[in-house]
């Protein structure tokens, strides 16, 4: 497992989600898979207050992303994720954008304040 810094502006972007440059790249070589999982850890009480704003639907559109990618490394799987790393607290995110806490985790939209939230991500990513 390999944990890189995202240089902001510089480094790997995503035009698709709104030149969403996510902090970290995480890559986990098993076997004949790669996963390569982008994190950013943000407090989502900054972003515009919508449950379909494209930093955060980024879990699906990375998809499609792999989609494209994966013909091109017949050899290896490639498995691409996106996470974000919430600061603001779930009941705080919950009110501002008026869904429940399971409709975010849903998202890969994950609260640094559960004891539990890398055990959740791993879980979903591998």
């Amino acid at each position: 497992m390999y944990l890189l810094r995202n240089k902001s502006k510089v480094g790997t972007g995503f035009f698709e989600a709104g030149n969403f440059y996510p902090d970290y790249i995480m890559w986990i070589a098993e076997g004949d898979k790669q996963y390569i999982t982008f994190i950013d850890p943000k407090g989502i009480r900054m972003l515009e207050k919508n449950i379909n704003n494209p930093k955060i639907n980024f879990y699906k559109t990375i998809k499609d992303l792999e989609a494209r990618l994966q013909p091109t490394c017949a050899e290896k799987q490639i498995v691409l994720n996106s996470f974000i790393i919430s600061g603001t607290p779930a009941a705080d995110a919950c009110v501002s954008y008026n869904v429940k806490k399971q409709e975010f985790e849903s998202r890969n939209v994950l609260f640094l304040e559960d004891e539990d939230c890398v055990e959740k991500m791993m879980s979903k990513l591998l």
